[in-house]
């Protein structure tokens, strides 16, 4: 069994967003079949100038295992300590939040700042819990790239919010977290307007500035409206959500902001100061209020006088998409090297067969019909191995030109020689290019098409794509993208649950961010449309029949690997996704099934 050691700063069991970020992540890592030991080094690790030796616990870490220090603790290790523990295991930094951005004092600040830095070069690697963090530290270590993995989410399910003036804050009362700032702005709201806050958060972490709080509140002249509810737990912490009507945040700095993401996925809008969850969302969603402190007051009267805004709010939370905790500690175990993630090129090549038969020949002519002759230049995206190109090619006539994308080079590599064997005419060069960078896409071409592509990205890609293609009025042929549908030839009981958690991964960020999965289509038609392109969608099935055993293997293990990934975000367990990947693979040679594909032609109109 593979074996991670946690480092944790003193107590794991605490409640605050860091040490909640790793229990979940630790209970993860267990889920996937990942032995992970918790090792707690007590200290005051908050203090600029503590350095801990430590060198006793660190001596029990067996060389050769892999092993996550908490971003907290690490600059305050001794630079021996660190050197050792980096010299016989690979060490990863989670970086929660940035030191410096706690403290006040300039001076300490930058001293703060630098000896993280200085901490972290010597890790083999680093990953952040939010993008602004990240940022940060690349900058700070001169461009050394690290990765993001921001919490999960739980994915309760939107229910209906409490009395929309029931304000409710999810904070420990210490000054960042800026609980001050929110008392200022409701004690300006005009009299007779009705409202109440209840702060939820330990007051015990600085005894002085909860008490401030509370005689301010008092001076202010809001007591009989604020109620300082004190710590919860998780059950208690539920009930809050479940009576308030809208989530009041206002940090002077916040690297995520767990309780932003949790309150949307409740249903719960946000009232909020900029940090790194409110980062990751649209500006223009209507569910999440950004504001600053001098516009503070402002923006909490608008929510108690204007209905609509409240109603576009209450409509818009549920839309939001966030990662589930089960989605994030897959992505962990990829970034520790437990597991590597790649398209197969034996899985492209047996699939081939399957695309080209679903795929629509009508949508193919008629996007040929819109292209220039008697030759043309075409791209094609996350091209593979090259099989839409191969698809299309031969059903277009005159010459085409073909300049095929893709990010994996092995996948490139081996596109040329798929080519020659089985389409040796077709023109084409190959581009490595990361899709993320749609604006860096070449623009020189007469047309765009794509296989397999659209369910993998993410809502933002497809609105950025879909300028893209309107600013160029380039017509685009995408096809063989799923869209929920699957049925088999042979039932059983647990396929229910067991597809559901298969819809659920693949929502999961490919790359690109949380992606609309089966809703990928009709979300770019419409997007689309808007821009003045006719569109017209067709299904696209693959039918596998009983006589395919290789490809139903193939898709049975492939549904259950996924299934068993995101089955804790559905109420399922791995072992009820393992008991049917075995009863379905009893079956093959006698189980059949069809997967629901759709092929999406939109042409610019003048």
């Amino acid at each position: 069994m593979t074996t991670v050691t946690w480092l944790s700063p003193g107590d794991p069991s605490q409640r605050t967003g860091g040490y909640l970020y790793n229990a979940r992540m630790i209970e993860g890592l267990r889920d996937l079949g990942i032995r992970v030991d918790v090792v707690r080094l007590d200290g005051d690790w908050t203090r600029p100038d503590t350095v801990h030796d430590c060198s006793d616990e660190i001596g029990q870490i067996r060389p050769g295992t892999v092993v996550v220090a908490d971003g907290l603790l690490w600059p305050g290790l001794a630079e021996a300590s660190r050197e050792r523990l980096c010299g016989s295991c690979t060490v990863w930094v989670v970086v929660h939040s940035l030191a410096d951005k706690e403290c006040s004092n300039r001076e300490v600040a930058a001293h703060l700042a630098q000896r993280e830095a200085s901490a972290l070069r010597h890790a083999h690697g680093w990953f952040a819990t939010s993008h602004r963090t990240a940022r940060a530290v690349v900058d700070r270590l001169n461009g050394a790239q690290g990765a993001v993995i921001v919490p999960g989410t739980d994915r309760p399910g939107a229910t209906a919010p409490g009395e929309p003036t029931a304000f409710l804050s999810v904070g420990h009362l210490i000054p960042r977290k800026g609980h001050e700032a929110v008392l200022e702005a409701l004690a300006r709201v005009p009299a007779g307007r009705d409202w109440t806050l209840r702060i939820v958060g330990s007051p015990h972490r600085d005894p002085d500035h909860a008490e401030h709080l509370r005689q301010r509140a008092m001076a202010l002249g809001l007591a009989d409206r604020v109620t300082f509810v004190g710590e919860c737990g998780a059950e208690a912490l539920e009930e809050e959500y479940a009576r308030a009507g809208v989530l009041v945040h206002a940090p002077h700095f916040e690297a995520y902001g767990m309780v932003i993401s949790e309150a949307l996925t409740r249903g719960l809008p946000v009232i909020a100061t900029p940090s790194g969850a409110t980062d990751d969302i649209a500006p223009e969603a209507p569910a999440v209020l950004l504001t600053n402190h001098d516009a503070l007051h402002d923006t909490l009267v608008r929510w108690l006088e204007e209905p609509r805004l409240r109603e576009r709010a209450l409509q818009s939370a549920p839309s939001l998409l966030f990662p589930s905790w089960s989605e994030q500690d897959v992505a962990l175990r990829s970034l520790l090297g437990l597991v590597e993630h790649r398209f197969s090129t034996d899985w492209l090549q047996l699939r081939e067969p399957f695309d080209h038969a679903a795929r629509s020949t009508t949508l193919v002519e008629q996007f040929g019909a819109q292209l220039p002759m008697p030759s043309r230049r075409l791209l094609e995206l996350a091209t593979g191995l090259g099989s839409g190109a191969r698809f299309v090619d031969q059903r277009l006539e005159g010459a085409t030109h073909w300049s095929l994308i893709d990010h994996d080079p092995r996948l490139l590599e081996a596109l040329c020689d798929q080519m020659a064997r089985h389409r040796p005419g077709l023109r084409f060069d190959t581009i490595r290019h990361d899709l993320e960078d749609i604006d860096g896409l070449p623009t020189q071409v007469d047309g765009v098409t794509m296989q397999a592509l659209l369910d993998l990205v993410s809502e933002s890609w497809l609105n950025r794509f879909a300028d893209w293609l309107a600013s160029h009025r380039l017509p685009l042929l995408a096809a063989t993208s799923v869209d929920g549908r699957v049925s088999w030839s042979i039932d059983d009981p647990a396929d229910r649950i067991v597809m559901a958690a298969f819809r659920a991964h693949q929502t999961w960020d490919r790359g690109f961010g949380a992606s609309p999965g089966v809703e990928a289509v009709p979300r770019l038609e419409s997007l689309l449309r808007a821009r003045n392109f006719m569109t017209e969608v067709c299904e696209a099935d693959w039918v596998i029949p009983a006589t395919a055993v290789e490809m139903m293997r193939a898709m049975v293990t492939g549904v259950a690997e996924a299934a068993a990934e995101a089955s804790r975000a559905v109420g399922s367990t791995p072992a009820e996704v393992a008991g049917w990947r075995e009863r379905r693979l009893g079956q093959v040679g006698t189980l059949g099934m069809r997967v629901g594909h759709l092929d999406l032609l939109a042409l610019p109109q003048s």
